[in-house]
């Protein structure tokens, strides 16, 4: 009676991480509100778009290689009737860049935003037109521009490494989680 109960434990735990680490890739999200108080409050996050390497295992649902891209969209979950919207920007000295794009549909997401500047370091931060409060999910992440080999819609292209280090950014294979949030407001 003890041994089966064990082996139908021990079977369940397995189950349930297989697919947990199953299925297709996923974006990497933020949800979060930007409060009333100002149409200038912004919530900025930070990620780093790095390469998996052979030897090193890459994250669930990426791929090895430098990334080609950095995209985001962001979707508006709440009722106000005024524009939520996401900007991306690249900060180091791979490249320098900028996108934006907007969403005004309760339950609607924009497009994706992209910047092509490779791997390095990037901030995304989400902004609305009026002093209402807003919740929203941002998804973004890091992709090459194709997929399983084929040219890739922004937005869709194949996973490369997302994340951040907590302690030693040179060393992303010890990732501290997707993003850091620098401004909350």
């Amino acid at each position: 009676m003890k041994n089966q109960y064990v082996k139908t434990a021990v079977m369940s735990a397995f189950l349930l991480s297989a697919v947990g680490f199953s299925g297709a890739s996923s974006a990497h999200t933020v949800t979060s509100t930007l409060g009333s108080a100002s149409a200038t409050n912004v919530d900025v996050h930070h990620t780093t778009c790095f390469s998996w390497t052979v030897g090193v295992p890459a994250g669930s649902g990426e791929v090895l290689g430098a990334a080609a891209r950095f995209v985001g969209k962001v979707q508006k979950t709440d009722s106000a009737t005024n524009i939520v919207k996401i900007s991306l920007g690249k900060y180091d000295l791979s490249g320098i860049g900028n996108a934006q794009s907007t969403t005004t549909a309760v339950g609607a997401s924009s497009s994706f935003a992209s910047l092509a500047n490779g791997n390095g370091n990037y901030v995304f931060a989400i902004t609305h037109s009026s002093a209402a409060s807003n919740a929203y999910t941002a998804t973004f992440h890091c992709e090459k521009t194709t997929k399983a080999g084929v040219v890739a819609a922004v937005g869709f292209g194949d996973h490369t490494g997302t994340g951040v280090a907590p302690i030693n950014l040179a060393s992303p294979y010890t990732t501290g989680g997707d993003s850091i949030t620098i401004i909350n407001q």
